[in-house]
């Protein structure tokens, strides 16, 4: 299970990559949006809502995507650029590895969603192990409302923890 959901991981950082180094934002990143070739490996899929030549100096204010997944710049419109993506990357990591939303619960609407993402508190799943904790710590991070943080921490120092399994 680990080195699959690593495997994964791996693979949706290197395309989200891949994308930002082409100043691609793709702005409506969720589960729906990553599939599985025949071997295996992951697509990312449905450029319908991204945006082109974006990068720290032209951002973008535009209010796309699907609301779980949205980071609070571009849920309230404020001038966002690639971390926008590494928060909904975040949030289906954590999904991926304990299988629950970091803030969705089914009893809440979508303001309340929305209003629980902005100043990130998180719903605390008893299933988030210190060993998950210590493994995924970063992708938890990514969830978070800080755009500076997620800059950070969306480096090649992340890749390199996610390819070798190491901190």
């Amino acid at each position: 299970m680990k080195k699959t959901l690593r495997r994964l991981t791996a693979e949706i950082l290197c395309g989200l990559q891949h994308l930002h180094s082409l100043q691609i934002v793709h702005r409506d990143l969720k589960p729906e949006n990553i599939l599985l070739d025949n071997a295996g490996h992951v697509k990312i899929a449905d450029f319908g809502l991204s945006a082109m030549c974006v990068n720290e100096c032209y951002r973008v204010t535009s209010w796309v995507g699907t609301p779980g997944y949205m980071a609070p710049e571009v849920y309230y419109q404020s001038p966002y650029y690639y971390p926008a993506d590494y928060f909904s990357f975040g949030i289906i990591v954590y999904e991926m590895a304990l299988g629950e939303h970091p803030y969705y619960t089914e009893q809440e609407n979508e303001e309340q969603l929305v209003a629980r993402m902005s100043p990130c508190h998180p719903i605390y799943h008893g299933t988030w192990t210190f060993t998950c904790m210590n493994s995924y710590a970063d992708f938890y991070v990514l969830t978070k409302s800080n755009v500076r943080t997620r800059c950070a921490i969306s480096d090649h120092t992340l890749s390199s923890r996610v390819l070798t399994g190491k901190r």
